[in-house]
């Protein structure tokens, strides 16, 4: 397929010629279909550009494009997913990616940077770096040569914002593309130099952000602010952090600062943010121990004092006071420890040593264009008269056959009588002239279809001559950004000839024009209006080319308003383009009047996908696909429609001649409203759309429109409140009216109401809610215009929201449709509602030329908040801080708010911990290992290892029927497609080997369906071919047939006796009807008796206390029968499943796999294989993410790899594209919960009983483990009498697995549901009843017996340095024997193991729990003290009340505020380990455990650090100069390299979960560095004797220093100036052949009775959210989460995890919903577009994390606590203050019976099941409320003047 056409020359084509990274690029034979993300993974080294979802909704895949312009100097630079973006579309583009960034070390001087910058943008003179002594193996390296990363990529790194790492690249890229775009406007607007033009290094007059030096301190970028910081970042998805770290990375770039940070921060300590570090009063506030963004930079201001320690939390160190080091000097009583010493300095952003365009390409750009003729047109690419393009010929699959014997031969007969080759072309025509002439080649005679083009578009299908000869279909590109959302587009399945028409170099495509055009006639909305825009007039306005992108139409839409950036008197300046035809004094009266129409529109366009489509994605191609693709939910297409907009198309003609009348130049041209454009959908033929015109708002010239004004706003409903997401409905209106104020006499004494607002012309627009297209509600404007006299009034706005429901009607089967229309009554009346006197004042007035001055964009506010208008102005505050909750995101005004009036609060949090250095490095905030290698893009993941040139790719062929039997195969089309080499099932398998996809703990999963598919999604075969896209187009076309009917009964029962009768009582009545077809929920599974057999071990595990019926019959209230339910949960990992498996000699394999569990996918792969074990090697480096989805699935995809190498004979790579991944993968059980509670009056809970039935799938590989965690998340409080019983589904789905927190987050769901309930039905304060049930020591105690046995004996002295090795090491026998004992000070030499385990008890000073003398806390007290500190730190009793205050004043926005607690029972795993000491004193560590983001690599190394640093601790040494010896002559945490995993050196290792890995894995290392120590120690003796011996001119004997010692120093005296480093150590232990490797296994062992030693994690949560009761939306205002981490091995790294487990909780309970065909069980929400994480713009607002001080584990490991899985339940609580938030709308609209009976629900009790989404909570609210609202005020309004006799509506 032309993979080796690199420099080749095939077939004589121009080369396309391109620049990454700087370097020049030619590719001769270009594969139009394959994209620059292929192209760059798969033909380059370069492997930061990550492939995650192949839908440009995540952002991994980000890469910077720039394009200079010969003609004005100019490089335009823009982020751009590459996974949709053409290879072929780059043309003298320059491309860098996250390791372009990056850079040697560089001259520091700009001239001489400017003089030598080389063509990747790295000066040629900067010379070698010297090689350090300490060379860290984590660190940036490429090729030998140490790699300075760019100022981004290093503040990411360093503000701990790299978990996982899969997302940061393109992290990294979307900021710097913020960066460089805008200091490019910035350089237009103001006059300063460009950013890559040698001296410029002024920022203009916006840039003096770091006091004006630019050798001091952190430059500022100019103009750049906190908002468009975030803004830019909305494209991007990150799965581990929680966002609030990338983001404090993002805003320390952002030029603007608030002043009154470091006043008004928070009650945790009033610090300022972190992007405040940039100021001298930031430095002056910052602490190390109370740091709001933990990160290890300080201000590098001079001027600044030292940081402080906090005495409370550091008082061993400063005697329990908060002192201040400000001189840095160690003086008296100041403290001598981690506080005082500095840390980095934040990294300097110098735009100067940004990677440069290359010269070259400038020069290669000005010769290609220079012979470009510049009348109507003014450049293009391509030379002399030759069109641009590529041919590229993909030849047939040569592929063998499969199956069995009868189809092999039956196959490969259709293959060899078939086979055929596909040509595919591209084509990029420079003008319309070219443009035509291949459309009439390739579209001429053809069959009609579909014409499009985009970025959005779809194709031209044609019979004749196709473009380059040979006829075919012709497809349109711009962006290619609808392959985003239908994959189709981008495919060639079934087709032999494809041309893609790239219409993005045709200029007059590219043009905007201020013009004449067709506009909608003033006055129309009326009944009369039934179809088209009949009566349209010619008006001035905005002409956009149709391949314009979305991003540029912003810009230029901006501009007119005067609010874009340079605010330019020439709106073409800065980022927006040239407008043509635009003079500012003529177009200034009607641009007055549009600005803040045009505004607004470009707010609403900013939501439009992420900022990398926008970037691609055009105008005309968005409407086109609308128009094509019926239901396409287009904004842009909605928000035209409200504004008039129209367009033209053109048709081709054989000639100019025949061209006729409406013809011009050889094109046909018609112009059509946007309306009758949609109504026609796809446009025939080769007819494109060529332009859109958008016209100039304006009023009628004329004196009766004096005093009239237009107004004007735009809605969405959505996920995502900044884009990235559909709307599940859209909306935009345009009203012509004259307002209240205007229109009467108000000079009476008597002050009578004033008179209605009175509507000249409505232009009402809905979209996105399920029709073909956006839709004119002509219904309800006529209900506007039909009162008397126009008056807009309650009751005229009631007729028009009756109105809109009869015309906003969902075609049938519309997901989410009742709410889709609640929302656009919603939109509507709040709408309309702004510009009632009754209501509220109006929040957006656009007067005319006549009339007062425009608005000032500042968006007014009425008595209920403020509304500012996105933009522009700043919002003003009104009323606003006793309703606002403090601090909180900001105020709110009631209603929904528009486009024009959202304020996206910009997220911001605060990070309590403690800091110590009495366990150096342990404690430590050390940054991520490889954090900077993840930013820099160098980390390398399984689907970056270079693969052999031999290797080849596959794919998995899935089942389309669940529960069906397969009648029969056909492999021939899969075989005869492009590039496929074979097609394999389940009759491959080797003799010996079975049928086996994963084998866990004694559960099989099968590979493939063989004779029956369980599921849709199911492997069936596995096709594989010479690269991915081949191998998934040849998946595709493997046929199978099914029979659906029902199998015969089967021998014996599917499920336990006991089990069927209890599923046949549940579900009375069932009928066979109800067991046809697929089962897919738990209803169908109980009426059919499908269940898996209950496990009696893990059963048995399940708490329970007491009588359940008698303490129930005894309580004098009940509650029985109640419900509630949770959905799944996708893992959405941002790293795809994905594993390479390279055969060996003698029939081995090596498998790399991102897996969680080596051990279990070497054991399946050798199962599948039959081979052993030992002849199977698995090795993970790292995972981009894991959450328990690569157990089970990830052994599925490693067993086809290596089945197909075993097969093949070559190297197999299998990655799970993101559709096929989140299909397989499933996610977390569903489930169904039925409670009966019995308590009393004081809320006091005194019996509980949950009945859950959970959804385990098709099979119960996970499903054993959970009762044991769901039981264990239920104790959250104490119930008395607890009863639980546990069943699990086996339904037609595919298996259920675990996903972080399995089981315990479904337990804690109902735990605080039961909570609420009692609260409510008691109207009691949901806190009280908390706390009247709170757990305590007994009652856990009681429910967990077995996790409490009697605490071990504590030692009589200190242990030895050495401990016992375990029983299993294989450390030498010296290492056990040769006992040097010495204080081990803080902690012992392996650490705590905790009680039973293999390595010795510490009795340690801090670190392994509390000084012997002082006891810890028990669990009931340190969960009490949790729960008092978090409503302190939280200052929740006075946001309370100012919550309970805000509901008052607001109707249609509720706030809640709840508090959760949770303890968390750890199981504590084993895990091995092994330290190696190599003679040149580095160190390799190896453990069991994978490193998937959690800091697991980490934590070793310190742990690591830390054990081996014993031999400079002396028990006669205090804490602080026994520290001082460690950090100067100890091993340095840089000198330690964690290795991969790999399954032959760490065999049998288990599986990464359950939290405690982490813990395990370093009490596992210390073990055996325990083992060393001694010889160490042996060594260190020696070598310091030796170094005496020669201070003192002793003879040290013949070796000298390093050899064997003599008698004659015997007597030597060794002092601390002999102290011997770690190099002259382990030199000495080489010069005595010490073998310096160890291995050690750590092995807890469980008390009696129970299966694992385990301990509890503590933790509570306060959250505050706020409510939009029209359309359900939620926004996360605050959450203050207060969590025991025990003594944190690395508060960073801990907190990091605390915040990621909690917005990943947050997710599970409101915006991931998983939704399932009803009918065939395929999974719907499979993609970014469907499936939404939390996001920027949906974490919490403000989210506080603060670690519990003073705490410590006794029975757990180095004292810690985990922080993995622990906080997710939290995430609970914005479940419940969504709860609360919805019963306070329930109460303000239950004051009107009819009201109250459209509530849903009897009680003040708000049933609310998981998650909680928009159309899940709008329904809670209650439905017709806007209709039952506005009858209220009528009836209201008609009493009053009924009483008073005056009066009007």
């Amino acid at each position: 397929m032309g993979r080796d056409a690199l420099h080749s020359g095939a077939n004589g084509q121009t080369p396309l010629v391109f620049a990454l990274n700087g370097r020049r690029m030619e590719v001769r034979d270009v594969d139009p279909a394959m994209t620059v993300n292929e192209f760059i993974r798969t033909r380059t080294e370069f492997t930061g550009t990550k492939l995650a979802c192949g839908e440009g909704g995540c952002g991994a895949c980000a890469v910077m494009v720039a394009r200079y312009n010969p003609l004005t100097g100019a490089i335009d630079e823009r982020s751009l997913n590459s996974c949709l973006l053409p290879l072929a579309s780059l043309h003298l583009a320059a491309v860098t990616t996250a390791e372009g960034l990056c850079s040697a070390p560089r001259a520091t001087s700009p001239d001489h940077h400017a003089a030598n910058g080389a063509a990747n943008g790295t000066p040629k003179g900067a010379g070698a770096t010297t090689a350090t002594k300490q060379r860290d193996p984590h660190s940036c390296h490429k090729g030998g040569r140490a790699e300075q990363p760019h100022a981004v990529q290093q503040r990411l790194s360093g503000f701990h914002a790299s978990q996982c790492g899969f997302c940061t690249p393109g992290m990294s890229i979307a900021l710097y593309a913020a960066l460089r775009r805008r200091r490019s406007a910035a350089a237009a607007g103001d006059g300063a130099a460009a950013a890559d033009g040698g001296a410029g290094a002024a920022d203009g007059a916006n840039g003096a952000g770091d006091g004006g030096n630019k050798g001091e301190g952190v430059e500022v970028v100019s103009g750049l602010t906190e908002q468009e910081v975030e803004e830019a970042m909305a494209g991007n998805l990150c799965r581990c952090t929680g966002y609030r770290p990338i983001l404090d990375a993002c805003k320390s770039f952002a030029g603007s600062t608030n002043a009154s940070a470091a006043a008004a921060a928070g009650a945790l300590g009033g610090l300022m943010d972190l992007e405040e570090l940039g100021s001298a009063a930031a430095a002056a506030a910052m602490r190390s121990c109370r740091a709001e963004g933990i990160s290890e930079f300080a201000p590098a201001a001079s001027s600044a004092p030292a940081m402080e320690c906090n005495g409370q939390q550091q008082g061993k160190q400063c005697g329990g006071k908060q002192q201040r080091s400000g001189d840095g000097s160690n003086g008296s009583g100041k403290c001598s420890g981690l506080c005082s010493a500095p840390r980095k300095p934040l990294p300097r952003y110098n735009p100067l040593f940004d990677p440069l365009f290359p010269a070259w390409l400038k020069g290669e750009t000005q010769r290609q264009l220079g012979a470009q003729q510049t009348q109507g047109e003014k450049g293009g690419d391509g030379s002399g008269d030759k069109m641009l393009g590529w041919e590229f010929w993909e030849e047939a699959g040569a592929g063998e056959a499969a199956g069995k014997a009868n189809e092999v031969e039956e196959d490969q007969q259709a293959v060899k009588a078939g086979r055929k080759g596909r040509k595919v072309a591209w084509v990029a025509p420079r003008s319309l002239e070219e443009l035509r002439s291949v459309l009439l080649r390739g579209g001429q005679g053809g069959k009609g279809g579909e014409a499009g083009q985009d970025g959005q578009g779809t194709a031209v299908q044609g019979e004749g001559g196709g473009a380059g000869g040979g006829g075919g279909e012709i497809r349109l590109v711009v962006g290619n950004t609808a392959a985003g959302v239908y994959p189709e587009l981008a495919r060639y399945d079934g087709v032999a000839r494809v041309t893609r028409l790239d219409l993005k170099r045709v200029l007059e495509l590219q043009r905007v024009a201020w013009e004449e055009g067709l506009g909608g006639k003033d006055g129309e909305g009326g009944e009369g209006s039934t179809g088209g825009e009949g009566g349209s007039a010619r008006v001035m306005g905005i002409r956009f080319g149709a391949t314009v992108c979305l991003a540029d139409v912003i810009a230029v839409l901006d501009a007119v308003a005067g609010k874009g950036t340079g605010a330019a008197k020439n709106p073409s300046e800065g980022n927006a383009p040239v407008i043509d035809g635009w003079d500012e004094a003529k177009a200034a009266g009607e641009s007055a009047v549009s600005a803040e129409v045009f505004s607004c529109a470009a707010a609403h366009l900013r939501k439009v996908a992420g900022p990398h489509v926008r970037n691609a994605a055009s105008i005309g191609g968005n409407l086109v696909l609308a128009a094509s693709h019926r239901a396409f939910p287009s904004d842009v297409a909605t928000l035209l429609l409200a504004l008039s907009a129209s367009v033209r198309t053109a048709t081709p003609k054989p000639t100019a001649a025949a061209a006729g009348e409406g013809s011009s130049d050889g094109w046909a041209w018609e112009e059509l409203s946007l309306e009758q454009f949609l109504l026609r959908g796809p446009l025939p033929g080769t007819t494109l759309l060529h332009s859109v015109f958008l016209p100039c708002p304006s009023l009628p010239a004329s004196p009766s429109s004096a005093g009239q004004q237009l107004v004007f706003d735009s809605f969405r409903a959505s996920v995502r409140p900044s884009g990235n997401a559909y709307a599940y409905v859209n909306a935009a209106f345009l009203l012509r009216i004259t307002p209240a104020s205007s229109s009467s006499d108000s000079s009476s004494s008597s002050s009578p109401p004033p008179p209605a607002p009175i509507v000249h012309s409505a232009r009402l627009v809905f979209g996105a809610f399920g029709s073909p297209h956006a839709i004119r509600a002509r219904q309800a404007e006529s209900r506007l215009l039909a009162a008397p006299n126009g008056a807009l009034t309650p009751g005229s706005v009631l007729e028009a929201v009756r109105a809109v429901r009869g015309e906003v009607v969902p075609p049938e089967g519309t997901q989410w449709a009742e709410y889709r229309v609640e929302a656009a009554v919603g939109f509507l009346f709040s709408f309309l509602s702004r510009h009632l006197p009754q209501m509220a004042p109006p929040k957006k007035v656009l007067h005319n030329g006549n009339g007062a001055a425009a608005a000032d964009g500042n968006g007014s506010g009425g008595a209920n908040g403020t509304l500012g208008a996105n933009g522009g102005g700043a919002a003003a505050v009104v009323a606003a801080a006793a309703a606002g909750g403090g601090g909180d995101g900001g105020v709110s005004g009631d209603g929904v708010q528009g486009s024009s009036e959202q304020q996206h609060a910009v997220m911001r949090g605060q990070q309590v911990f403690s800091v110590t250095n009495d366990v150096f490095p342990l404690a430590l905030p050390l940054p991520k290992l490889g954090a900077d290698l993840q930013a820099s893009g160098h980390a390398i993941y399984v689907d970056d290892i270079p693969v052999p040139s031999s290797c080849l790719y596959a794919a998995f062929a899935v089942s389309t029927h669940a529960s069906a039997r397969i009648t029969s195969r056909s492999y021939a089309a899969a075989l005869a497609s492009p590039g496929v080499v074979a097609v394999l099932d389940a009759s491959h398998l080797p003799p010996g080997g079975t049928n086996v996809g994963s084998n866990i703990l004694g559960t099989i999963d099968p590979l493939f369906a063989e004779g029956k598919t369980e599921y849709y999604g199911q492997p069936v075969a596995l096709v594989v071919a010479d690269s991915y896209r081949h191998a998934q187009e040849g998946a595709r076309k493997v046929c199978c047939t099914y029979d659906s009917s029902p199998p015969p009964a089967p021998d014996k029962p599917t499920t336990e006796p006991a089990v069927a009768a209890d599923a046949a009582a549940a579900a009375p009545g069932a009928s066979a009807a109800a067991t046809s077809g697929p089962i897919l929920t738990i209803e169908q599974a109980e009426a059919a008796g499908t269940f898996f057999p209950p496990n009696p071990m893990f059963l048995m595990a399940i708490p329970r206390r007491g009588n359940f019926q008698e303490a129930f019959d005894k309580s004098p209230l009940k509650i029985t029968g109640a419900e509630v339910r949770s959905g799944s949960q996708q893992h959405y990992y941002m790293e795809p499943q994905v594993a390479m498996a390279v055969p060996d000699e003698g029939g081995t394999l090596t498998v790399y796999s991102a897996t969680q569990t080596p051990q279990y996918t070497q054991e399946s792969v050798a199962a599948a294989l039959g081979l052993p074990v030992s002849c199977v090697r698995v090795v993970t480096r790292r995972l981009g993410g894991g959450f328990g989805g690569k157990v089970i699935q990830a052994c599925w995809v490693a067993v086809a790899c290596a089945l197909a190498a075993q097969h093949l004979h070559r190297p197999v790579r299998l990655a799970l594209d993101r559709k096929a991944d989140t299909a397989l993968v499933a996610g977390r059980h569903e489930s169904r919960v039925r409670y009966d509670v019995g308590y009393d009056e004081t809320g006091r809970v005194h019996a509980l009983r949950v009945s859950a039935v959970l959804n385990g799938g098709s099979s119960e590989t996970m499903s054993n483990w959970l009762p044991l965690n769901y039981g264990a998340a239920l104790t959250q409080y104490d119930w008395g009498a607890l009863h639980i019983d546990i069943k699990f589904a086996k339904t037609n789905l595919p298996t259920r697995v675990t996903v972080r927190a399995p089981g315990e987050v479904q337990g804690v769901l109902v735990a605080e549901t039961v909570m609420d309930h009692v609260a409510a039905v008691l109207n009691l304060d949901p806190v009280l009843v908390r706390e009247h049930n709170h757990i305590s020591t007994d009652s856990l105690r009681a429910f967990f017996p077995r996790a409490f046995p009697p605490p071990a004996p504590v030692p009589a002295a200190p242990p030895a340095l050495a401990s016992a090795p375990a029983a299993d090491s294989t450390a030498p026998a010296a290492a056990a024997t040769a006992a040097t004992t010495q204080s081990n000070g803080s902690n012992g030499a392996a650490g705590t193991a905790g009680n039973g385990g293999s390595s010795s008890t510490s009795s340690s000073d801090d670190h392994g729990g509390k000084a012997k003398e002082e006891k810890l806390e028990d669990e009931g007290a340190i969960a009490e003290r949790v729960w008092r500190e978090v409503k302190s730190l939280s200052s929740y009793s006075k946001r309370a009340a100012a919550v309970q205050e805000f509901n008052s004043a607001h109707t249609w926005r509720k706030r809640g505020l709840a508090i959760a607690p949770v303890h968390y029972m750890v199981p504590i795993m084993g895990k091995p380990a092994r330290v190696t000491v190599f003679g040149d004193a580095s160190v390799a560590v190896e453990t069991g455990g994978v490193e998937m983001g959690q800091g697991l690599f980490t934590k070793v190394r310190q742990a690591a650090a830390n054990s081996l640093n014993q031999l400079w601790l002396s028990s006669s040494s205090s804490s602080s100069s026994s520290t001082g010896m460690m950090s100067s002559f100890g091993v340095d945490v840089s000198r330690i390299r964690v290795v991969d995993n790999d399954s032959i050196a760490m065999g049998n290792a288990g599986i990464t979960s359950a939290s405690s890995t982490s813990e395990a894995s370093c009490a596992a290392i210390q073990l055996a560095c325990s083992q060393l120590l001694p010889l160490l120690q042996t060594a260190k003796a020696a070598a310091e004797k030796a170094k005496a011996c020669k201070r003192l001119g002793v003879n040290a004997g013949p070796g000298g220093m390093f050899g064997p010692g003599a008698a004659a120093g015997a007597d030597v005296v060794v002092g601390e100036e002999d102290v011997a480093s770690w190099e002259e150590v382990v030199g000495q232990a080489k010069a005595m052949r010490m073998h310096l490797s160890a291995q050690a296994n750590y092995k807890p062992v469980p008390p009696p009775g129970s299966f694992f030693q385990t301990y509890f994690n503590f933790g509570a949560a306060v959250s505050e959210v706020e409510v939009d009761v029209a359309t359900g939306s939620v926004s996360v205002l605050r959450c203050d989460i207060h969590y025991d981490c025990g003594r944190s091995l690395n508060p960073a790294v801990d907190i990091g995890q605390v915040e990621g487990a909690f917005v990943q909780g947050q997710g599970f309970f409101t915006s991931e919903e998983v939704v399932v065909d009803e009918a065939s069980g395929k999974l719907l929400t499979d993609g970014t577009w469907s499936y939404k994480v939390p996001s920027f713009d949906t974490a919490p607002r403000q989210l506080n994390v603060s670690l519990l001080q003073g705490s410590g584990n006794d029975r757990g490991v180095l004292s810690s606590k985990t922080s993995g899985e622990p906080p997710l339940l939290l995430a609970v609580s914005i479940h419940s203050a969504i709860r609360y938030a919805i019963a306070a709308a329930r109460r303000q609209f239950a004051a009107d019976q009819q009201t109250q009976a459209a509530a849903s629900g009897g009680d003040e009790f708000v049933r609310l099941d998981s998650p909680a989404t928009m159309a899940v909570v709008q329904r809670a609210c209650g439905s017709h409320l806007v209709e039952a609202y506005l009858e209220k005020q009528l009836m209201a309004s008609a009493a009053a003047t009924t009483a008073g006799g005056t009066g009007s509506i």
